[in-house]
């Protein structure tokens, strides 16, 4: 190993100031690894697609006025480019872009072309055919990657030949839309000229792609994809990255196999929330009014539960204070909870005050790591509540990121679950596997997330705890790494107030303690880095989704290794049943365990294992070995 002289100027976060030699022992540079991003690959929210004819005997019924179609036009032509412009708030690679394709668009050789603000052509390619299908988004590749300019507007547009195309009036129609490092200004409808910052484009220059010249505030589908060179380092799993913190331990940042968290339960009810399988509290404060209680209650049941205490300003002196004379509890807190929620709190908490107080915890106990909870708007990527005046869809992207480079570990919640936070039924299941997506798009997949699930709510009866359970498994597949139930029940007009209501709760409770026992035997496997070991999937349900659109029943899946086994976990990501094939070729001739349902599948000799998914996000753990 090489050593190497190095200097610099560095300033010191927490204030102090002092003169060093450092001498840093290097054989190379790290490799950068290539980060990925597109405006929807993660985006809870984009609208109902809408199946869009222009042209043809269904002209006027589609488009509901007999006169004009959608464009202000009194006959529809043969043929449409749409387009959608954007920039880029970093330097970037443009690869390609998705398509949501109709479901009765056809054509050949269709022409899909990235150009310059101004119009000038710098990549093109073709798809090379669409026929009428079950619709859904589309790969388009192009041939080589394209340098883009942060500050400079690019279009991507494609001509749809027949005039069908994918459609709504949402997602782009009345702000800016961003996914750092990708942004979309809103401009209002009928916009005329350049196109820098407009929303979306069409032109009707006949059967030959052309340059949106027109602008109208409406989504065709056209989402962008770019990549970037990232030297720091990725989460990818396993327990190296916590080796860092000398007081953490190995094992995901505790002592447990896989945590199964509580957020902020009261000091009562600890004891009986970790016989009920939940082996980690989330927050409550060692210090202050509340501390001895804490203190009292964990010490009170063996020291067992880890502990990831709640800082939230608090005196960095009487967390020492209490590290020190509490050896039982220094053992149990394994790290520190930050905050919660800064995108919706009430008074405005800056990253600047959020760093100060990291850098004060980490000024007397750098041994543990910090936890930063993110709440709805980052996960869904809309609204600035609360947010400082004036703030945009860059600053608040902006923000978040800010905000997430506090923490060590990064914990999420938006309970689209329950009917209270969804009362028009458009989220389900399906949306807690983007949270994890959508905080690994914050973080650029840098760091471990936690996902906050719902055990109650304002509705009653609401949720299930089979809902409970598939949405928790949803999340682990997408690659979380740890479980945080929040258990708060708000009294109102339907429901009483209950701060354990899953204690309270045999259904519930049974089913928490029966899925945190089968966690704690997959830990190794959970903690595991994806293995990739499926090569082809296919899912034989292709019906219309509840969005608009056909999606039918995607399959979510991981493999992993772990704990001298393979894994395959898989779930029908939408409502649904359908029948899944899944190719894994180290798995051919195989007969593998399905964990929890007495049965076994025995896999094809071309690596081959179908298996029916019999009902809603029904999910299937398949070991081998």
């Amino acid at each position: 190993m090489t050593a190497h002289n190095f200097t610099g100027s560095v300033t010191d976060t927490m204030g102090a100031s002092a003169n060093d030699t450092l001498v840093v022992n290097s054989t190379a540079a790290a490799a950068p690894r290539v980060v990925r991003r597109s405006f929807m690959d993660h985006r809870i929210s984009w609208g109902p697609v809408i199946d869009q004819s222009i042209k043809g005997p269904t002209f006027s019924d589609t488009l509901g006025d007999g006169t004009a179609d959608r464009f202000g036009r009194t006959s529809p032509p043969d043929s449409v480019t749409l387009g959608l412009t954007f920039e880029v708030l970093a330097p970037v690679r443009f690869t390609g872009c998705r398509i949501y394709k109709a479901p009765n668009a056809t054509g050949t050789a269709i022409p899909v072309k990235l150009w310059s603000g101004t119009g000038t052509e710098l990549a093109t390619t073709t798809i090379p055919s669409w026929t009428v299908d079950a619709g859904g988004w589309r790969q388009v590749t192009f041939p080589a990657p394209v340098n883009l300019t942060p500050g400079v507007g690019y279009t991507i547009g494609y001509l749809s030949g027949d005039g069908i195309f994918a459609w709504s009036p949402w997602v782009w129609h009345a702000q800016d839309t961003c996914v750092w490092p990708l942004l979309n200004r809103k401009l209002a409808d009928s916009v005329e000229g350049s196109t820098q910052g407009s929303v979306n484009g069409f032109d009707d220059a006949g059967d030959i792609i052309a340059f949106p010249s027109h602008h109208i505030a409406s989504n065709y589908y056209i989402d962008p994809q770019v990549e970037w060179d990232e030297p720091m380092p990725a989460f990818t799993g396993g327990t190296g990255y916590w080796d860092q913190w000398t007081n953490s331990s190995t094992v995901g940042g505790g002592r447990h196999a896989f945590p199964v968290a509580v957020f902020f339960s009261d000091p009562p009810y600890l004891e009986e929330y970790y016989e009920a399988g939940v082996n980690t509290l989330m927050a409550g404060a060692p210090v202050g009014n509340d501390g001895p209680a804490y203190i009292n209650a964990m010490n009170s049941f063996g020291n067992v539960m880890d502990w990831w205490p709640s800082f939230l300003g608090s005196d960095p002196a009487g967390i020492a204070r209490v590290m020190a004379d509490e050896p039982a509890i220094a053992a149990q807190i394994v790290g520190y909870h930050l905050d919660d929620e800064p995108d919706m709190s009430v008074p405005y908490r800056p990253p600047s005050l959020l760093r100060s107080w990291a850098n004060g915890l980490r000024s007397v106990d750098s041994t543990r790591p910090i936890v930063m909870g993110m709440g709805r708007w980052a996960i869904r990527n809309q609204s600035f509540q609360w947010a400082p005046q004036g703030a945009t869809a860059q600053t608040v992207n902006e923000l978040w990121r800010e905000w997430t480079a506090c923490g060590d570990l990064i914990t999420c919640d938006d309970y689209t679950l329950t009917a209270n936070e969804d009362p028009l039924g458009v989220w389900g299941i399906w949306a807690y596997a983007l949270h994890v997506g959508r905080m690994n798009d914050i973080t650029d997949s840098s760091k471990p997330v936690w996902v906050t699930v719902e055990t109650t709510s304002g509705v009653p009866g609401k949720p299930l705890p089979e809902e409970v359970r598939k949405a928790i498994w949803a999340t682990l597949i997408a690659g979380a790494k740890g479980v945080l139930l929040f258990d708060h029940r708000f009294g109102s007009d339907l429901v009483t107030q209950d701060f354990a209501a899953l204690l309270h709760n045999a259904p519930m409770k049974a089913m928490v303690t029966a899925l945190s026992a089968r966690l704690q035997t997959l830990g190794p496997a959970l903690h595991a880095p994806e293995a990739n070991l499926v090569t082809a999937t296919t899912s034989s349900n292709t019906t219309a989704g509840p969005l608009g659109g056909t999606y039918g029943v995607p399959l979510h899946y991981t493999t992993r290794i772990g704990g001298g086994h393979q894994y395959l976990f898989a779930m029908g990501i939408r409502p649904g049943a359908t029948t899944a094939t899944f190719t894994i070729p180290s798995w051919a001739n195989q007969t593998v365990t399905v964990i929890d349902e007495s049965r076994t599948v025995t896999v094809s000799a071309a690596g081959v294992l179908t298996d029916t998914f019999a009902a809603d996000y029904t999910t299937h753990l398949y070991q081998r070995g």
